[in-house]
């Protein structure tokens, strides 16, 4: 085999990897979508959102808002305006979020929020 062929196979079979990884990489933030009202409501609705450490949100059925964070309880409403689901506590004064999930994986996203923290669907505590 000719060394320039011997050279070849190697950068060739580095490009590749390189390529299926940066493809990976860019699977992993597009496996997310967004839900509709519906899904929202089935998917959300009379479960919780947790950080699974500082923080969660437990969406009753009933429009309560049950918030923990870093041990303070506190608690609100929600609403589903359109697709998005929107919130009303101490913090918060009606900000409406478009919700995507990705298995039980969750980012709540709004209009210049460039990276939102992933949470996790949980069952919501007795």
């Amino acid at each position: 085999m000719k060394r320039s062929a011997k050279l070849a196979i190697p950068v060739l079979l580095a490009a590749t990897t390189f390529a299926a990884s940066v493809f990976e990489e860019g699977s992993a933030a597009e496996r997310f979508r967004k839900l509709t009202s519906r899904e929202i409501q089935n998917k959300i609705i009379g479960r919780m959102i947790t950080d699974e450490a500082h923080w969660s949100q437990d969406f009753r059925r009933d429009g309560r808002l049950i918030s923990s964070d870093m041990g303070k309880r506190s608690e609100g409403r929600w609403r589903i305006s359109g697709d998005k689901l929107c919130l009303w506590n101490r913090f918060l004064d009606g900000e409406c979020y478009e919700v995507w999930i990705a298995g039980d994986e969750v980012d709540l996203r709004a209009e210049g929020i460039e990276s939102p923290a992933t949470a996790y669907i949980r069952d919501s505590r007795p």
